[in-house]
């Protein structure tokens, strides 16, 4: 029995087969079973492809896509062009972990993160002022290749979606200290302009943190 190939298929459901093919088409896969499976598979990915044409992300996923892949004008715009993005990720958290040797002691009340990405490590202690409702962040930014080398001079800005909220530079030692109102999809993004790479730390953490943080928020 001759069979109609793939490509055959993919017309007839885009619906450019001539008619008198198409009929006979239908008619063989009425009977044929390999040329119908292939036939549900593309008609499958046709429905997948068309739910996914309607779909409509919520707008502060769209915002965080646009931060995170910034396009070239809005690279250009920052000073970055040309930067690497190191995207961050939490490897310990003072809610859910006991304090390792080494980590700097902290007030009770206060929260404790280290984000790493590639070779760097960044120490960010969050303090909430109950009477004003900020929420002060103390940061550290190192290059954990280099140790002897600490990353002064480094701009630390934070953005909510597209909006900086806040930005200060680095001392000598690559501290920083930032004091901002909490609001949604809070991302610090800190250029390394000497080795050419940005870093992007998000600050909506997982459920267990966030409701730490809003805790000291409060």
């Amino acid at each position: 029995m001759d069979h109609f190939d793939l490509t055959q298929w993919t017309d007839y459901v885009r619906g450019v087969t001539p008619s008198v093919v198409s009929r006979e088409m239908a008619e063989h896969a009425g009977h044929c079973s390999l040329c119908s499976l292939n036939l549900g598979f593309l008609l499958h990915v046709t429905e997948t492809a068309t739910a996914d044409r309607a779909f409509a992300p919520p707008q502060h996923a769209v915002e965080s896509a646009e931060l995170i892949f910034p396009s070239p004008a809005d690279v250009r715009h920052n000073g970055w062009a040309g930067l690497r993005r190191l995207a961050a990720s939490v490897i310990w958290n003072s809610a859910v972990d006991p304090m390792p040797a080494g980590v700097r002691s902290m007030r009770p009340d206060a929260k404790h993160y280290v984000y790493r990405a590639g070779r760097y490590s960044i120490d960010l202690m969050l303090d909430g002022d109950a009477e004003t409702s900020l929420v002060t962040m103390t940061g550290q930014i190192a290059d954990e290749s280099t140790p002897g080398s600490p990353l002064g001079n480094t701009k630390a800005l934070l953005f909510s979606g597209q909006r900086i909220v806040a930005a200060t530079t680095s001392n000598a030692f690559g501290e920083f200290l930032i004091r901002y109102e909490p609001s949604e999809n809070l991302n610090l993004l800190l250029p390394v302009e000497q080795t050419g790479e940005y870093l992007e730390l998000s600050l909506d953490l997982p459920q267990d943190a966030r409701q730490d943080v809003q805790q000291v928020d409060a």
